[in-house]
């Protein structure tokens, strides 16, 4: 099982921010309440990555996803502890029985981070299998993992919205969520 056909749908349906996504350990997860808890990015810089605080105070959460991606979730764990025994010195990751949580969920094969922009071309690669399916005018546009986050976007802004925009907002944003939701269905 590829980590990018439970990473989209994590994405989907929880509004994670792709580094949070990156971010994510075994230990973030609460496989009992269906919930992920948000507490750290990863980010890039001049000396390759790391791990980084949140992007605001707020984005410190927990997020509730559909039993679905939990179950998606358990298999892929159950399939890295047999990958970890299967390369041995070669994983990169964390081995030690006490220390496994520790893995990340969405890496490499060999544990380590997920390659900068990778989870973006797997997604490019879903809506154009999607959209060479389908006739022209109901081809569907072509969007980054960032877009995935929108229907979960509190709109703090100082000015206040006018209920048209907020309309318009909640519109969007289930029609961004349908989308994504049919392009993966289809195209995994």
């Amino acid at each position: 099982m590829s980590f990018y056909n439970v990473s989209i749908p994590v994405a989907l349906f929880s509004g994670m921010r792709i580094g949070e996504i990156e971010a994510l350990t075994w230990n973030d997860i609460i496989f009992d309440t269906q919930t992920i808890c948000i507490s750290k990015s990863v980010a890039y810089g001049a000396e390759g990555t790391f791990i980084k605080t949140p992007k605001t105070k707020s984005s410190y959460r927990e997020v509730v996803i559909p039993i679905d991606e939990i179950r998606l979730l358990k298999k892929m764990k159950t399939n890295q502890k047999e990958l970890i025994l299967k390369l041995g010195s070669s994983w990169v990751g964390y081995t030690d029985r006490d220390e496994i949580d520790n893995n990340y969920v969405f890496c490499q094969w060999n544990g380590k981070n997920m390659a900068k922009g990778s989870a973006n071309r797997v997604l490019q690669r879903i809506i154009n299998n999607y959209n060479n399916m389908v006739i022209e005018k109901e081809q569907l546009p072509v969007i980054s993992v960032h877009g995935l986050r929108h229907p979960y976007v509190k709109h703090t802004t100082k000015n206040i919205f006018l209920q048209k925009q907020k309309s318009q907002t909640i519109n969007d944003n289930l029609i961004v969520r349908d989308f994504c939701f049919c392009v993966f269905s289809l195209c995994i």
